[in-house]
C-alpha cells in the first residue's frame, strides 16, 4: 500500500513539474493528467483519456463521434479587455471535422473564435488562437467534433497576453524551390497585366540583386502582379499582418504598387532603397490571399514576404523545411520501397505503410481548386504499383468558380513515364473514374502490359496502376509523373498536378497537403434488395466491395417485433447474390416483419448492417426493386409563375396515403402536402434552386418504414421556354410499372434526366464540333459509345429500368457533309453490330433493360437519302432478335418522310413494338398505321406509349399545329390504345398555341389514371374513315374519347351506349368545348368541328 501511494504522488508531481517549466497555463487540467477533471462532456459515450499517445509522451483526450460530440472546460477566469493565447495539439483519424473553440461569455455564440477544420490531419498539428476577453469574466475552451469520426486533443494551454510563436505562414518565402516555368518559385503565380502584347512582354524572374535580409531571394516583376500564398488554415476573426520588402528597378521612377490581403488593400509609392511595407487585416474571407501589383509598364523588386498572426510586423523568418521523402527517379522510388518490397499484389496493409506523396491541382491564372489527393508507390520483382486516391469534387480556393465547369475537373488520372534523354520518348497512360483506360502513340495498354483498377466511393475514387518493370530499361533513366485533365477542348489542357521532382511534365505550381492520407476501411452500401417473382428468393446488390472482403459472411434474419423467426449465414463473395428463403416464410409475414442483413468480415468487423420491411420486397414492384417511385415533371404555366409537378406511384395494397415534402438547400420546407392518390400533381409555386424531394408512405396514419425517394435536384425553370429537340425517352405508366429515363438534345449538347440526380449534362450524345472532331469518323463513334457506357452504368447502379436508344450510339452525319463520305455502309453495319453485341453482353440477365430502340426518324437525314437508317435497321434489328428475342423494340418515326422512303417499319411485325413515339402534325394522316402497330402489340391494349409533337423546328408559326390539331393528335393516340402518360411538346412561336397545349397536357394524367385503372375496361376502339373514337367503362362511369381526321370539314359521330349498358346515363361532363353534343336516351351524338376532338364522361 505504501509503495502504491508513492507511485501515485510521484506521477502527480511529474505532471506539476511539466506545467511549471512552461509559461503559466491558466487552464485547469489542460494536460489531462487528472483524467476528465474540469472537463464536461456533451455525453459520456465516446470520451476517453489515452495516456502517453501525444508528442512528448503526453496524455490526450479522445472523442469518438457518430454525429457531433464536444467537451468543454469552464475553469478559465479572465481579466477584462486582455489578450489571451490558447495553444493545443490536435489530430484526427482522417475523416473527422475538428474545431478547437475559444469563446467569451455571456456572448459566446456571437463571438466564438475557433481553430481551423482538420478533416484529414492524421498527424499531430499545433493550433494557436488569440482572443481578447472584452467584457467577459470567463472564457470557456471547447473541443468539438462534427460528423462521424475520431479526434485527439492534447497539451491545451491558455496564457495571458499575445504569446503566439512567430511563424511565417507563407511557404517558400525565400523562393528556393523552383519549377520549370520561367523559374517561377513553387507556390507563386504570375498574373499578366493588360495591355501586354505577348506573354514574353512580362517579367517574373529571380535576380542576383542583393536581398535586404540574408537568406532571402529577390524577384524582378514587370507588367504582372505577384499572387502569393494563401493562409493554409485560416482562423476566422484572427488578425494577421502581411509584410514584404520592395524597391524601384529604375531609380527615381516612384513606382506605385497596390498591396492586397484578405479584403483589404493599400497603395504605396516605392523608393530606390529597400523598404518594408505591411498591411494588417482581421480575417473575414474563407481563403484569404496576398498579392502585390504595379501599374502596367512599370517594374519593381520584391523580397522577403511574410504573413504572421498578430497586429505587428515581425522580423522576417525563413520558411520551415518540409520533411518529405525525396524521390527523383523510378529507381530511387524502388530503392526507397525496398524495405517494404512485396511478394504479390499489394494489400491494404502494404498501401498504408507506403509513403503518401501529396497532390494538388492548380488551374490557370487566379482560378484555383485544391483537390486533396495522394499517390503511393510499391513494387515487387515484376511490377511497379502506383495508387492514386482523390476527391471527386475540388475545394474552390480563389477566383470566380462559375467561369469553369468544376464538375468535370476530377474525372481521370494520367501517368507519364518520361525519358530524361529528352529525345521525345515517353509513355502516356490514363484511366478515368469509370475504369476506362487508354494510352498514346499507338501503344495500347495491352502492348505495354499496363493495367489499372478503379474503385469509386461516394465522394472519392482510387486508381491502382500496375506498370511492368521491363518498361524501365537499363539504358534509360525513366521518371514518373501524374496528371489530371478536364475538358481539354473547352478550357485548354492543364499540366500534370504533381510529379516526382525533375520530370519535364511538372506543373507550374503544386501545393502540399498537411498530413498523410490513410486508406479508409472498406465500406459497403446496399444498392438493391428485392424479391423474386416466384417469391422464393431475395436478391441483393452492394457497392463498395473490395477484394480483401472476400471470405466475409452475410447473416440474414427474419424478425417480428425484434424476435428472430428464421436466420441463415452464407459466404459473401461479391457485389451481388441471392438468398434462399424458408418454404414457410410467407406464414411469418406480418405488417411488422423485417428482413435484417449483416455483412461480417473475417476479423469480425461489421461492414454493413441494416433491415428492410420484408413484405415490401415482394410487392408488385419487386422486379423493379422499389415499392414506390417519384417522377418529377417540370412545367411552366405562365411567364411569371413557376410550378413543379410530381407523379408518385405507390402500391395501394401497402400504403394508404403519401406525404410529399420539398426541402430547400437550407433545410427548410418549401412545400408539404398529403394525398391518397397515386397521381400527385401539386401546383406549387417555388423559386429556382436545389431541392430535396422527400416522399413518405403512410399506413394507418403512421410513416411506414420504406425506402423513400430522396434526391437533390435543380428545378430548371426559366422566365421563357427554351427549345429542346427530343432524342429518347422511356416513361412509366400510371401504375408505376416502369421507371422514367429521359434523354433530350439541345443544339450540340445533350441532357439526360436521372431521377436521383436531376439533369445530367453530356450524357450520351455530344455534337461532333464540341467533341473536337471535324467530321463524323470512327473516333467520334468511340467517344459516343463511352458516353452511353457511362449512362448505362449509372442506370444500373441506381437500379433504374432503362431503355437503350440504339440510334443515340451512332451519330447520323449531321456535321460536315453526308454520312456516306465518312463511313461506308459495310463499315457502318460492322460497327453497329459489334456495339449492339457489346450492349447486350453488358445487360444480359439483368432486369433493368426494358426495350431496344433501333429506330430514330427512319429514312431521314440531310438530303433524305436514308443511308444511315437503312443500315441501322438492317444491322441492328436481326442482332437484337437473335440474341434477345423476348424484349420488345420501340419505334421512333417521322411520318413526313414516309412518302419518299416507304413505311417506317417495313415488314417488321407490329407485335415487336412496345412504344411508339411520334412527333409530327401529320399523325392523323397516318392513323391507320398507328392503329395497326397498337393492335398488334404483344402488350394487348395496354402498351406504354407517348406522343411527341416537336414538329415546329422552324421559327415560322405556320409550322406549328393549331391547338385543335394538337388535341386531335393526342386524342388519336389515346384512342389507338397508347397511354399518353406524359406529353412533351415543342415550343410554338405563338403564345396562345403553347398555353393551350400545356392546358391540354394538364388533362392527360386524368385520362391516363382512368384508362390504366385495374377496374377500367375498353368497350370499343374504332378507326373510321373520318373519325376515330374509343369507349371505356370504370365502375359506374363511361369515358368517350373522339378525334376528327379532317382539318377542313365538320364530322358527325353517333354512338349507341345502350349496347353497353341498360341503365340510363344521367350526367354528362365535357372536358373540352367547341363540339355540339346531344343525348337521346343513351344514344350519344356529336358534331366535331374541323380538327375537333373531345372527351366526355357519363355516370349511371
Amino acid at each position: 500500500m505504501f509503495k502504491k501511494s508513492i507511485v501515485m504522488i510521484g506521477a502527480t508531481l511529474l505532471c506539476g513539474l511539466a506545467v511549471a517549466q512552461s509559461p503559466q497555463n491558466l487552464l485547469l487540467n489542460g494536460d489531462f493528467c487528472n483524467g476528465m477533471k474540469s472537463w464536461l462532456p456533451h455525453n459520456e459515450n465516446g470520451v476517453t483519456i489515452e495516456e502517453k499517445v501525444a508528442p512528448g509522451g503526453l496524455n490526450a483526450l479522445k472523442l469518438v463521434s457518430a454525429k457531433e460530440h464536444y467537451v468543454a472546460n469552464y475553469s478559465l477566469k479572465v481579466k477584462p479587455d486582455t489578450d489571451y493565447t490558447i495553444t493545443a495539439k490536435i489530430k484526427t483519424d482522417g475523416s473527422a471535422q475538428v474545431y478547437l473553440f475559444f469563446c467569451r461569455t455571456p456572448d459566446a455564440d456571437k463571438y466564438n473564435t475557433r481553430s481551423q477544420v482538420f478533416t484529414r490531419s492524421t498527424d499531430w498539428i499545433d493550433v494557436n488562437i488569440i482572443l481578447n476577453s472584452g467584457k467577459a469574466k470567463e472564457m470557456p475552451v471547447i473541443c468539438r467534433v462534427i460528423g462521424a469520426g475520431t479526434a485527439w486533443f492534447a497539451d491545451i494551454k491558455v496564457t495571458e497576453g499575445n504569446n503566439m510563436p512567430v511563424e511565417n505562414l507563407i511557404k517558400n518565402s525565400d523562393f528556393k524551390t523552383k519549377t520549370r516555368y520561367k523559374s517561377v518559385p513553387d507556390g507563386w503565380t504570375p498574373a499578366i497585366q493588360t495591355p501586354v502584347a505577348t506573354p514574353d512582354d512580362y517579367i517574373f524572374e529571380l535576380t542576383n540583386q542583393t536581398p535586404p535580409i540574408n537568406g532571402a531571394g529577390v524577384f524582378k516583376i514587370a507588367n504582372c502582379l505577384v499572387s502569393g500564398q494563401k493562409v493554409q488554415q485560416p482562423v476566422p476573426g484572427q488578425v494577421y499582418t502581411y509584410s514584404f520588402y520592395a524597391k524601384n528597378v529604375v531609380s527615381g521612377s516612384n513606382t506605385e504598387i497596390q498591396i492586397r490581403f484578405d479584403n483589404k488593400s493599400d497603395r504605396v509609392k516605392l523608393s530606390d532603397k529597400w523598404t518594408r511595407y505591411s498591411l494588417t487585416s482581421k480575417l473575414k474571407t474563407a481563403w484569404p490571399a496576398t498579392s502585390v501589383r504595379a501599374a502596367a509598364g512599370s517594374s519593381f523588386y520584391f523580397s522577403a514576404p511574410q504573413l504572421v498572426m498578430g497586429a505587428q510586423a515581425q522580423p522576417w523568418v525563413p520558411p520551415k523545411t518540409e520533411k518529405s521523402v525525396v524521390v527523383t527517379t523510378i529507381r530511387e522510388a524502388v530503392a526507397e520501397a525496398e524495405s517494404r518490397k512485396i511478394s504479390g499484389k499489394p494489400n491494404e496493409s502494404d498501401w498504408t505503410k507506403a509513403p503518401a506523396y501529396p497532390v494538388a491541382h492548380i488551374t490557370k491564372g487566379r482560378q484555383e481548386a485544391l483537390i486533396p489527393a495522394t499517390a503511393r508507390i510499391l513494387h515487387n520483382d515484376q511490377f511497379i504499383f502506383v495508387l492514386f486516391e482523390s476527391k471527386t469534387s475540388p475545394e474552390i480556393k480563389v477566383g470566380n468558380p462559375t467561369k469553369i465547369d468544376w464538375g468535370n475537373i476530377c474525372d481521370n488520372v494520367e501517368l507519364f513515364l518520361t525519358d530524361t534523354a529528352n529525345d521525345g520518348t515517353y509513355i502516356h497512360y490514363a484511366v478515368d473514374v469509370n475504369g476506362h483506360s487508354y494510352s498514346a502513340y499507338n501503344m495500347t495498354p495491352e502492348i505495354l502490359g499496363i493495367t489499372s483498377e478503379v474503385a469509386k466511393k461516394r465522394d472519392s475514387w482510387t486508381a491502382c496502376i500496375t506498370v511492368p518493370l521491363t518498361l524501365f530499361k537499363a539504358n534509360r533513366n525513366w521518371k514518373i509523373a501524374f496528371g489530371r485533365c478536364y475538358d481539354h477542348e473547352k478550357y485548354g489542357r492543364i499540366a500534370s498536378d504533381w510529379s516526382l521532382p525533375g520530370s519535364r511534365h511538372n506543373t507550374a505550381n503544386f501545393g502540399l497537403l498537411r498530413g498523410v492520407s490513410v486508406l479508409p476501411v472498406p465500406s459497403l452500401e446496399l444498392e438493391k434488395l428485392y424479391g423474386s417473382m416466384d417469391r422464393k428468393k431475395l436478391f441483393y446488390g452492394f457497392s463498395g466491395f473490395k477484394n480483401e472482403m472476400v471470405g466475409s459472411s452475410i447473416d440474414i434474419r427474419i424478425l417480428l417485433n425484434g424476435k428472430t423467426l428464421w436466420q441463415t449465414r452464407q459466404p459473401f463473395n461479391g457485389m451481388t447474390g441471392e438468398i434462399e428463403l424458408p418454404a414457410d416464410y410467407e406464414k411469418m409475414i406480418e405488417t411488422e416483419t423485417r428482413i435484417a442483413l449483416e455483412v461480417i468480415g473475417k476479423n469480425d468487423q461489421k461492414y454493413y448492417q441494416a433491415s428492410r420491411v420484408l413484405y415490401l420486397l415482394f410487392s408488385s414492384y419487386a422486379r423493379h426493386n422499389k415499392a414506390m417511385e417519384v417522377y418529377p415533371k417540370y412545367n411552366i404555366f405562365t411567364e411569371k409563375d413557376k410550378y413543379v409537378e410530381l407523379i408518385v406511384n405507390m402500391d395501394k395494397k401497402i400504403f394508404d396515403r403519401l406525404k410529399v415534402t420539398l426541402i430547400d438547400s437550407n433545410g427548410k420546407t418549401a412545400h408539404s402536402a398529403e394525398t391518397d392518390s397515386d397521381l400527385f400533381l401539386p401546383s406549387t409555386r417555388i423559386a429556382d434552386g436545389m431541392y430535396k424531394i422527400k416522399v413518405e408512405a403512410l399506413k394507418d396514419g403512421k410513416i411506414a418504414d420504406v425506402r423513400c425517394h430522396e434526391s437533390f435536384m435543380k428545378l430548371p425553370f426559366r422566365q421563357e421556354l427554351v427549345r429542346m429537340n427530343r432524342k429518347m425517352i422511356c416513361l412509366a405508366d400510371a401504375k408505376g410499372n416502369f421507371i422514367s429515363m429521359s434523354y433530350y438534345s439541345s443544339g450540340d449538347h445533350s441532357y439526360a434526366y436521372d431521377p436521383d440526380y436531376g439533369p445530367v449534362n453530356d450524357a450520351l450524345f455530344i455534337g461532333a464540333k464540341k467533341a473536337g472532331f471535324n467530321s463524323v469518323k470512327k473516333g467520334f463513334w468511340l467517344a459516343s459509345q463511352e458516353k452511353i457506357d457511362e449512362w448505362l452504368a449509372k442506370a444500373v447502379k441506381h437500379d433504374m429500368p432503362y431503355l437503350i436508344d440504339m440510334s443515340a450510339v451512332f451519330p447520323r452525319g449531321y456535321y460536315d457533309g453526308t454520312f456516306a463520305d465518312n463511313l461506308s455502309g459495310p463499315e457502318t453495319e460492322k460497327i453497329m453490330v459489334e456495339y449492339t453485341r457489346k450492349l447486350q453482353k453488358m445487360t444480359f440477365g439483368k432486369p433493368g433493360i426494358l426495350a431496344y430502340a433501333p429506330y430514330h426518324e427512319p429514312g431521314y437525314y440531310r438530303g433524305g437519302k436514308g443511308i444511315i437508317d437503312s443500315y441501322r435497321t438492317a444491322a441492328i434489328l436481326p442482332e437484337i432478335k437473335k440474341n434477345d428475342p423476348y424484349r420488345p423494340i420501340t419505334g421512333f418515326w417521322a411520318p413526313p418522310h414516309w412518302d419518299t422512303n416507304g413505311e417506317p417499319f417495313g415488314s417488321v411485325d407490329g407485335a415487336d413494338f412496345f412504344i411508339v413515339d411520334v412527333y409530327t402534325r401529320n399523325l392523323r394522316k397516318h392513323c391507320d398505321e398507328l392503329f395497326r402497330i397498337a393492335k398488334a402489340s404483344r402488350i394487348a391494349r395496354r402498351p406504354l406509349g407517348q406522343i411527341f409533337n416537336i414538329d415546329n423546328l422552324g421559327e415560322d408559326a405556320r409550322e406549328c399545329p393549331t391547338p385543335a390539331e394538337y388535341r386531335a393528335e393526342v386524342y388519336t393516340a389515346l384512342i389507338a390504345g397508347y397511354r399518353v402518360f406524359y406529353n412533351y411538346i415543342g415550343i410554338a412561336p405563338v403564345r396562345e398555341t403553347w398555353e393551350e397545349m400545356i392546358e391540354c397536357n394538364r388533362r392527360l394524367p386524368l385520362f391516363a389514371k382512368f384508362i390504366c385503372d385495374d377496374a377500367c375496361r375498353e368497350l370499343a376502339s374504332v378507326n373510321e374513315q373520318e373519325v376515330c373514337y374509343a369507349v371505356y367503362e370504370r365502375k359506374n362511369e363511361f369515358l368517350i374519347i373522339a378525334a376528327s381526321k379532317s382539318n377542313d370539314t365538320k364530322t358527325n359521330l353517333k354512338i349507341d351506349l345502350g349496347k353497353f349498358t341498360k341503365t340510363s346515363l344521367k350526367e354528362c361532363r365535357e372536358f373540352f368545348d367547341g363540339n355540339q353534343v346531344t343525348m337521346d336516351g343513351n344514344v350519344f351524338t356529336m358534331e366535331l368541328v374541323p380538327a375537333g376532338s373531345g372527351a366526355w364522361l357519363f355516370r349511371k
